[in-house]
């Protein structure tokens, strides 16, 4: 648990930790807001390559340097991540600073009470009598009783933060009496300890992807979805793909599952929504929507609809125009379904449109759609290749178009591949088409001039 509270507020530094960014209100205003959202953080600061703080959440802009020994061991460190224990420059108290850094030096950290952070973790322990010290690059945050009838260290490995526990001599009495608390206090801490070796072992993808997002490797692509009769763009999907510095570029079927196992889903979604905005916001798209995938663990998570919410608050326009994409890719038990079904009726009364994607596949069936008012059907693509030869295939198509028809529901057939399959699918009811028979996902500034070359041939017919 330790560890995960020490990944989250890496993970929230991230975004932070990226070229120089301004240290104007929207920043500061940022920057308060991640401050508020992470218990035990009192202050987040921006600093540059030249190793100075030059914003800070609580004073704006500063001008404050970092020490050199501080420097070197970000940079010595894995995934230029650090824990520094020390006094704050601006007010000289105790304080457990963390460091993250991108490759060029520019980078952001978090300053924390030095034991808000553990407190929460070690009240039982205390309870019982075990003391807990917590250390820094070897320097001590608080201190232990000078007997000890038994001790025990242990070390994390991403970051130079020790904990050590002891048992005083005071407490070897009560231990005799409560030796059956000592069973269930060693249980804990092996279990912990399992836990972090877990945590320590993450697939080399995950640190891939941490070092990807902190370095800008994941880009935005889109592509078309167009009328099946005029053939003209009515929408496009916003697709995330990946081309790491060096090596090959990797599919998203490969490195979303493990975005969401190891919790760096949310980033990514934020990523994509943030590239839709600006293609929503550009002028010279004005004819579409813009389809973004929000998977199930976001779509579980209240903090995240709360920022979707917010977005229509601010940008209804925007609201109307974004259609979030949901997968059934596995059953979900009363309690998840309860809350997605409450999560979807939110983001409906906000203006949102919803489709339900790759239906037919997996668990995105019937039941799922009886469920929820749907505002979109996007068929498979395994129902669509080759589906004009395939009678047992087009008998499927006609019972799933019928279905959304009857429940209102747009019908997009994705993977369209040949032109045989366009007019069939058009004579089936379907009314928006998506494949490479039309384009491949592709940057925003080529995704617009495919629409501009698709609205002057429409007007040279």
């Amino acid at each position: 648990m330790l560890n995960q509270e020490l990944d989250a507020k890496q993970q929230m530094l991230v975004p932070f930790s990226i070229d120089p960014i301004s240290c104007d209100k929207s920043t500061r205003r940022d920057l308060l807001q991640a401050v508020l959202s992470h218990h035990g953080v009192k202050e987040i600061g921006l600093f540059s390559s030249q190793g100075r703080v030059y914003c800070a959440s609580n004073y704006g802009v500063v001008n404050i340097p970092i020490y050199a020994s501080t420097l070197n061991r970000i940079h010595a460190a894995e995934n230029r991540t650090t824990l520094i224990y020390g006094k704050a420059q601006t007010n000289r108290l105790p304080t457990l600073f963390l460091y993250v850094a991108n490759s060029k030096g520019y980078g952001a950290n978090a300053l924390m009470r030095p034991l808000s952070l553990f407190n929460t973790y070690f009240e039982q322990l205390d309870e019982l009598g075990i003391e807990t010290q917590l250390s820094v690059h070897g320097a001590p945050i608080n201190a232990l009783s000078s007997h000890s009838i038994f001790t025990l260290t242990l070390s994390l490995k991403a970051l130079p933060l020790e904990i050590r526990f002891s048992i005083p001599y005071y407490s070897a009495l009560s231990w005799t009496l409560l030796n059956l608390f000592l069973g269930l206090c060693i249980s804990l801490l092996i279990k912990r300890l399992m836990a972090y070796q877990q945590l320590s072992q993450r697939p080399p993808i995950v640190e891939m992807m941490i070092k990807g997002i902190r370095e800008q490797e994941f880009t935005t692509h889109f592509q078309p979805i167009v009328d099946s009769t005029s053939h003209q763009v009515i929408g496009c999907e916003a697709l995330l793909r990946w081309q790491p510095s060096e090596g090959p570029s990797i599919p998203p079927n490969q490195f979303i599952p493990a975005a969401e196992k190891y919790d760096l889903i949310e980033p990514l979604t934020e990523q994509v929504l943030n590239a839709a905005i600006r293609l929503l916001s550009n002028p010279a798209y004005l004819q579409g929507y813009v389809a973004i995938n929000l998977s199930r663990y976001l779509l579980l998570r209240g903090s995240f609809v709360q920022k979707l919410r917010q977005l229509a608050k601010q940008h209804p326009h925007i609201a109307k125009r974004l259609v979030l994409e949901v997968t059934e890719e596995r059953a979900y038990d009363d309690q998840e379904l309860h809350y997605i079904i409450d999560h979807l009726k939110t983001l409906n009364q906000h203006h949102y449109r919803v489709a339900v994607d790759d239906f037919g596949t997996g668990y995105s069936g019937l039941d799922f759609i009886r469920r929820y008012p749907f505002d979109i059907l996007k068929i498979d693509r395994v129902f669509v290749a080759e589906v004009h030869k395939q009678h047992k295939n087009s008998a499927i198509l006609d019972t799933m178009v019928q279905l959304a028809h009857k429940r209102q529901m747009t019908v997009i057939a994705e993977g369209v591949e040949e032109i045989e399959e366009i007019a069939f699918l058009s004579e089936k009811g379907i009314q928006g088409l998506q494949g490479f028979y039309f384009a491949r996902p592709a940057a925003m500034d080529d995704f617009i001039a495919y629409c501009e070359k698709a609205i002057d041939k429409e007007n040279d017919h």
